[in-house]
C-alpha cells in the first residue's frame, strides 16, 4: 500500500509548472485533469500490446476486449484535449482543419447509415463472397457505425498532439521515453511468444492454408502475423528516433533491433519484412553518411560489423535452414499470380478489386461521391477501402488530412527530424498497398505517437502554446 502514494508523487513530478499568464486556481484544476488524462492515454497506448486478447478471432461483428480498450484510451485522449483547451488559445489552424475533416467524414457515415434501407439492391452483390480472402459478411447496419467508431478512435491521438501544442512540456520528454520503452517491452513479450511458437512450445494461432500446405506462422500473442509485424515496424522506428533520448546505448540498441528484425523474418509477413528492412536501411544510411561527413567512419569497424552480421546470418541459416527454406517457398508461393488481370493476383486480392470495380460500375453517383459507409469486402488496400467507405469525398479528405499533418509536423521540427518524418510516411504508404493501416486503430495510434516523438525529440526553435520556447534540451 505504501508504493501507491510514492508512484503518485513520482507522476506528479512530471507535471509542468503553471504558466504565469494562467489564473492560478483555474489553471491548476484544468492542468490536473489534462495531466492525468494524458497519463491515462499514454498508459493505454503503451499497455495495449499486452492487453490484446490472445485466443480465437472474435469475428467481424463482435466488439472484443481490445476494441473496448482502444475506445477507453481514445476517450481519455479527447478529455485531455478538451480540458487542456479551456482558457487557452485556439488550436493551431492545421489541427483544426484535420478535426473538421474527421467531422465531415462522420457526417458522411451518418448519411450512409440513413440510406441503408434504400440501397438494398446495390448492396446485394456484397453478400456473395467467392473466396476466404473477401472476408466475412458484415451487415450494413453493423458495418457503418463500426467504421465511424473506428475513425474516431484511430485519430484520437491527434488530441494529444493538440495538448503538446497548448503546453510544450505537458507531455514531457520523460513521459515519451517511458511510453516508448513500454511499447518496446510489450513487443519483446510478443517476440518471445513467436519464438516459442517456432520451437513448438506454444501453439500457432495462424496457419498458411493452401492446397497441400498447412503450415503454422508465428504471430506472437496476436491472431495474425500482420498484427505482430505492425508492432515490430513501429518499435524499430521508435528505437531509431529515440536513440539518444532512450539512453539504451549502442549494444542494447542493436541487440533490440536484431531481435525485432529476426522476429519479423520468422513471421513471414512479407510487407512487414519490407517495411522493417526499409526503416533500418534508411536510418543506418543516414548515420553512415553523417559519420562519413564528419570523417569518423572507421573502415575497420565497418568491416568487422559486416563480417559479424554475415557470420550471424550463416549460423542462423545453418541452425534453421530447413525451417526457413520451407517457409520462404510457401511465402512466395502464397503470392499467387503476378498477372494483374487474374483473380489469383496477389493471392486473390485481384478478385476482390475486380469485383468491387464491377459493383461500383453499377452504382449511382452518390455511391461514387460518398461511398457505402462501410467495407462490405476486405479490400486489402487502404485507398480502395477509403473509396468504398466514404467515396471520392473520403479519399480527398483523408489525403488532405495526411498532407496537412505532414506539413504541420514538418514545420514544427528541425531539419534532423525531417528524414524520420519522411520515413514514417513512407511506412504508411507502403503498408497501405496491401493492408489498411487507417482502419487499424492501434496502427494509427503508433503512427501518431511517432509524430509526438518526432515533435518532442526534434523540435524547431519556435514559440508554441503559451509563448514559452519549446526547445530540445
Amino acid at each position: 500500500m505504501t508504493k501507491l502514494p510514492l508512484l503518485t508523487q513520482r507522476l506528479k513530478q512530471l507535471r509542468p509548472p503553471p504558466s504565469a499568464s494562467d489564473d492560478p486556481e483555474q489553471a491548476e484544476s484544468i492542468r490536473g485533469i489534462t495531466f492525468w488524462s494524458v497519463i491515462a492515454s499514454l498508459a493505454f497506448l503503451s499497455a495495449k500490446p499486452l492487453l490484446d486478447i490472445i485466443g480465437e478471432e472474435p469475428g467481424a461483428n463482435v466488439i472484443d476486449f481490445g476494441t473496448i480498450l482502444t475506445m477507453i484510451g481514445g476517450a481519455f485522449m479527447v478529455i485531455a484535449l478538451l480540458t487542456g483547451s479551456l482558457n487557452a488559445a485556439r488550436l493551431p489552424w492545421s489541427l483544426f482543419l484535420i478535426f473538421a475533416a474527421v467531422a465531415i467524414m462522420l457526417l458522411l457515415s451518418a448519411m450512409s447509415y440513413l440510406a441503408i434501407s434504400s440501397r438494398g439492391e446495390l448492396l446485394e452483390p456484397f453478400k456473395h463472397h467467392r473466396t476466404v480472402i473477401f472476408g466475412p459478411f458484415v451487415p450494413p447496419s453493423i458495418g457503418v457505425p463500426r467504421e465511424a467508431l473506428r475513425l474516431i478512435v484511430s485519430f484520437a491521438p491527434l488530441a494529444l498532439i493538440g495538448v503538446m501544442m497548448r503546453y510544450g512540456k505537458a507531455i514531457a520528454s520523460r513521459l515519451l521515453r517511458y511510453t516508448a520503452l513500454a511499447i518496446v517491452g510489450g513487443a519483446l513479450v510478443h517476440c518471445l511468444i513467436a519464438w516459442l511458437q517456432v520451437l513448438g512450445v506454444v501453439e500457432y494461432s495462424f496457419y498458411f492454408i493452401m492446397p497441400g500446405v498447412y503450415m503454422g506462422r508465428p504471430s506472437g500473442g496476436y491472431n495474425h502475423p500482420m498484427s505482430l509485424g505492425r508492432l515490430l515496424i513501429f518499435c524499430v522506428f521508435i528505437l531509431y528516433v529515440g536513440y539518444e533520448r532512450l539512453r539504451l546505448g549502442p549494444v542494447k540498441h542493436y541487440a533490440l533491433i536484431a531481435v525485432l528484425f529476426g522476429t519479423t523474418l520468422i513471421s513471414t509477413h512479407r510487407l512487414s519484412i519490407i517495411c522493417v528492412t526499409m526503416v533500418i536501411a534508411l536510418f543506418e544510411g543516414r548515420r553512415l553518411r553523417a559519420l562519413r561527413g564528419r570523417q569518423r567512419l572507421n573502415r575497420k569497424t565497418v568491416t568487422v560489423s559486416v563480417v559479424g552480421v554475415a557470420a550471424l546470418a550463416l549460423v542462423t541459416v545453418g541452425i534453421m535452414g530447413d525451417y526457413l527454406t520451407s517457409r520462404v517457398k510457401v511465402m512466395f508461393a502464397a503470392v499467387g499470380s503476378w498477372d494483374v488481370g487474374s483473380d489469383r493476383f496477389l493471392n486473390g486480392r485481384g478478385a476482390v478489386w475486380t469485383d468491387t470495380a464491377r459493383a461500383f460500375g453499377k452504382s449511382t453517383w452518390d455511391i461514387w461521391l460518398f461511398g457505402f459507409g462501410y467495407e462490405p469486402w476486405d479490400m486489402h488496400n487502404d485507398l480502395a477501402r477509403i473509396a468504398v467507405v466514404w467515396g471520392a469525398a473520403g479519399v480527398i479528405l483523408t489525403v488532405a488530412m495526411l498532407v496537412i499533418l505532414y506539413r504541420f509536423t514538418r514545420s514544427m521540427i528541425s531539419v534532423r527530424g525531417r528524414l524520420a518524418l519522411a520515413i514514417l510516411y513512407l511506412v504508411l504508404l507502403s503498408f497501405g498497398l496491401t493492408q489498411k493501416p487507417t482502419s487499424y486503430p492501434y496502427f494509427m495510434w503508433l503512427f501518431l505517437f511517432c509524430h509526438m516523438l518526432i515533435l518532442g525529440y526534434y523540435p524547431a526553435f519556435r514559440q508554441v502554446g503559451n509563448g514559452e520556447p519549446w526547445r530540445e534540451r
